[in-house]
């Protein structure tokens, strides 16, 4: 035996045992079994014994060591286990010492169903169209073995724990395969990136194909089902195993790929970037925290990009977990875009909806730019505390901006309004949309306004009476926004503490929209009234 191979069987003695072992340590395991076929089938012996220590549910009753009525599927394992341990003590005394070990664990104990840990699996992200089982999927959704995940378009993730991320493109169909230490995800079309956090003793994370599985502890890599048919490898950070479905194996390291199905060898992985790969590694990082405010995004024309902090999300509609103070951006070519500084309160969800305005809607100064009120605000703008009722008094910057307004379109109204709110200054922006309201009531611009007004009065402004007002005008006349309006409403009633309205108000909209991104916080506040 050589000197690795006596190293390569102390460590994993310690590693059985639950020793920490160091990140070089754990590197030299890996790697040594890429190169050592006796190691490398000692390895899967001691992979087959952690299996019936850990995973006692595969017994259909209890069983004592000794006892003949367990399971035949852990006394396969036990003998799998033993016969590649047999071989190990030919070559070094150790060997007899875990297998003596192992048995004395089984001895002091009695193996029973269910003493596997626990695993969650739920959906923290979403663009574009995705369906739960055929249904649209809903923010923090938990999941359960067996839900299938179906992305039409855009993009969605999963997070499993806290500490496992999986984010899949448009086409990709895959299903929650397991949901216990072994924690795995059924890819059956499309594609899907993994970013895993180095996982806990007895903790392991695979993606299976038609073609084999892809074992992780901790790592960065995409799994991709080709046109034809073909499963792709991509490794970026740390070590994969792969397992055909005949049973072979390998060993991929960083920076290389593989194909399971074929000639089953690795390659090395391009150095040109694969965009797709980067836009979904750009996702798992993401916050994922529970408790996080869940936003929701609409908005129009189709096709409109969302980004928050520069980061691309995809196309609306889109649905992630966001923390206070990130800037929402909706853009789309030949429109004016949209910013806006997310400001939460604790809110535990909130939607957003945008109409963009063509380009050539808005006036053009002398020298062709766009009218310096439809540029892009600045980024950084924070908001000012207003006293209730102040805006739009007849003097100062809100005055101003409604008469430089007076005569403008509706369009370049709305934008303008749009743009202050965006960089802050609330009290010109509500000034702005009362104008317009006022001036066009009969505008589709008029109409969406009315929600965006009472958002900013209720949010930012601190004038829940006049955020009423502003989403029972919207209601009055109806339309696309009606259901970002009744939830306006409902927060009015609640600051006002208008409680048996805001009850009646909650039950009606639990009834229309039973499973939209709101219920779940609209039903436990329905439980505390």
């Amino acid at each position: 035996m050589t000197a690795s191979c006596e190293r390569w069987c102390a460590l994993s003695d310690r590693a059985t045992l639950g020793e920490a072992l160091s990140l070089e340590e754990q590197g030299f395991l890996t790697d040594h079994v890429s190169e050592c076929r006796p190691c490398a089938a000692e390895a899967r012996a001691f992979a087959a014994l952690s299996t019936a220590l850990s995973e006692p549910s595969a017994l259909h009753e209890p069983l004592a060591l000794g006892d003949d009525s367990g399971s035949g599927q852990v006394r396969k394992l036990l003998r799998r286990a033993g016969s590649g341990l047999r071989a190990r003590s030919t070559r070094l005394g150790v060997g007899a010492l875990c297998v003596t070990l192992a048995l004395g664990l089984l001895a002091r104990r009695e193996l029973t169903p269910k003493q596997e840990l626990s695993a969650s699996a739920r959906v923290t992200f979403t663009s574009g169209a995705v369906e739960v089982d055929g249904e649209k999927a809903r923010l923090d959704e938990a999941l359960s073995v067996d839900n299938r995940l179906n992305v039409h378009a855009g993009r969605a993730c999963l997070t499993f724990d806290s500490d496992i991320k999986t984010c899949l493109t448009g086409e990709s169909v895959a299903r929650i395969a397991e949901l216990a230490s072994a924690r795995t995800l059924e890819l059956r079309a499309g594609r899907v990136l993994a970013s895993l956090a180095p996982q806990a003793a007895g903790r392991s994370f695979a993606i299976e194909t038609s073609a084999g599985s892809v074992f992780a502890k901790g790592t960065l890599f995409a799994v991709e089902i080709t046109a034809t048919g073909a499963t792709e490898v991509r490794l970026y950070q740390g070590t994969l195993l792969l397992r055909t479905r005949d049973g072979r194996e390998l060993i991929l390291h960083a920076r290389e790929q593989a194909s399971l199905g074929g000639a089953l060898a690795a390659r090395p992985l391009s150095d040109a970037s694969n965009p797709e790969d980067t836009a979904l590694a750009a996702l798992t990082r993401l916050d994922s925290t529970r408790g996080a405010t869940v936003l929701t995004v609409n908005a129009t024309p189709a096709g409109s990009r969302v980004s928050l902090d520069g980061q691309a999300l995809g196309e609306a509609p889109v649905s992630a977990l966001v923390t206070d103070g990130r800037r929402l951006t909706v853009e789309h070519a030949g429109f004016a875009p949209v910013s806006e500084r997310l400001w939460l309160d604790s809110t535990p969800s909130i939607a957003r909806s945008y109409e963009l305005v063509p380009l050539a809607a808005l006036p053009l100064a002398a020298n062709g730019a766009l009218h310096e009120h439809a540029s892009e605000p600045s980024a950084d703008a924070q908001p000012a505390p207003t006293p209730r009722g102040g805006e739009g008094s007849g003097t100062g910057p809100a005055s101003s901006a409604a008469e430089t307004s007076s005569r403008a379109r509706p369009a370049e109204l709305l934008t303008r309004a749009r743009a202050l709110r965006a960089s802050g200054r609330y009290r010109e922006a509500a000034a702005v949309y009362r104008q317009l309201v006022s001036s066009y009531p009969r505008s589709d611009e008029a109409r969406v306004s009315w929600v965006s007004l009472g958002e900013l009065s209720l949010s930012e402004l601190g004038d829940a009476e006049a955020a009423l007002s502003c989403f029972e005008s919207y209601l009055r006349g109806g339309g696309s926004l009606s259901q970002e309006a009744r939830y306006g409403k409902i927060r009015a009633l609640g600051k006002l503490h208008r409680v048996a309205e805001e009850r009646a108000a909650i039950e009606r909209f639990l009834v229309d929209y039973p499973k939209s991104v709101q219920s779940g916080s609209l039903r436990a506040k329905l439980e505390s009234l």
